[in-house]
């Protein structure tokens, strides 16, 4: 696949099934991000995997309302490290 047929395929997901995500398949997602390019080849960042419906409740009203969040079985939240 070419770059514009990649951009023109991109999706960004609002609805969820409740079915569970593997802790594997978690991994390997996250595996996967921490090999992504980061800018300016920082790569200080974190990777949190969250859960409990509590946590993706507060990240859901944290980010302005936006409720697919909590309706996602697993949400990853990626966290910027400022090593100036």
């Amino acid at each position: 696949m070419d770059l514009f047929e990649a951009i023109l395929k991109r999706r960004s997901m609002r609805a969820f099934t409740s079915e569970a995500v593997p802790d594997e398949v978690i991994d390997t997602i996250v595996d996967a991000a921490r090999w992504a390019p980061s800018a300016g080849n920082c790569q200080a960042r974190d990777f949190i995997v969250v859960k409990d419906p509590r946590v993706k409740k507060a990240l859901s009203e944290a980010a302005l309302d936006q409720s697919f969040i909590e309706a996602a079985s697993v949400t990853i939240v990626v966290c910027a490290k400022d090593n100036r």
